[in-house]
């Protein structure tokens, strides 16, 4: 009776997690068109090795953010409670909240520049409240509206993926979509890598585009093994981040009278 108890309970968090994978994957499809507004904020880039960068650290990135998300708070609640129904919806409801906190983000990104963090609290608030006093009515429908919706959109996720779980194991996506995601974290990292060494400005200015963003550089290797020497390479990144051709300070207006 014990040992029939425990294989019930172990097909069932093994269903739930195969269920949270496939719920994980269609939030990285939605979080990828949040993603994509934090660049309207920022200049496109200039080159094609640019563009490269940016389309794969956005999928990278992105999936990056959902999969820890799911690690965090999804995958230790279906070990510790493993009751299907109310695990998805809570999963919905805290899926919902990631994809609010993360279009939030998005806007106090093209509002300020940044992030929201501990840095830059003071200036999130007072965006917040500035939006909150001139338009509170419009403030809690727009609220109310999109959480309403992404709620309601996330409830028919989580039920699709639960009761097609066989047919979206069988249809043979899952690894196609995994290599794809983890090959753009990947080389998305070495391009940067790459990016670092050289100086690329198109590519190392999307360092802080995209949230938690934290991507791998080559000064440290280079600087052990005495490749390159910091200082002198801050100095060459500052000279080609300077002007070409600064006006000589000594140039000043002169108007001769006849």
């Amino acid at each position: 009776m014990v040992l029939e108890q425990n294989l019930s309970l172990v097909k069932k968090v093994n269903r739930l997690l195969n269920w949270g994978h496939w719920f994980s994957l269609f939030n990285i499809l939605l979080a990828l068109l949040v993603t994509a507004m934090f660049w309207w904020s920022e200049p496109l880039p200039q080159t094609l090795l640019g563009w490269v960068y940016l389309v794969l650290n956005w999928l990278g990135h992105t999936a990056f953010i959902c999969f820890m998300f799911f690690i965090l708070t999804i995958f230790p609640l279906s070990l510790i409670f493993p009751y299907q129904r109310h695990i998805r919806g809570l999963a919905a409801a805290l899926a919902t909240l990631g994809l609010v906190v993360l279009i939030f983000d998005a806007y106090v990104y093209s509002q300020l520049g940044y992030h929201i963090g501990s840095t830059s609290y003071d200036q999130t608030i007072d965006s917040l409240r500035q939006q909150v006093v001139t338009n509170l009515r419009n403030f809690i429908l727009i609220v109310s509206l999109v959480g309403a919706l992404l709620f309601a959109l996330e409830l028919v996720i989580s039920n699709f993926c639960w009761k097609k779980i066989t047919r979206l194991s069988q249809s043979g996506v899952g690894k196609p979509a995994l290599i794809v995601f983890f090959g753009s974290f990947m080389f998305s990292h070495l391009l940067h890598i790459y990016a670092d060494a050289k100086l690329q400005w198109d590519i190392t200015r999307q360092d802080n585009v995209l949230p938690f963003s934290y991507p791998a550089t080559a000064k440290s290797l280079l600087a052990r093994y005495q490749s390159v020497y910091l200082t002198q390479r801050a100095q060459r990144q500052a000279d080609k981040l300077s002007l070409h051709n600064p006006l000589p300070a000594s140039n000043t207006l002169r108007c001769d009278l006849p």
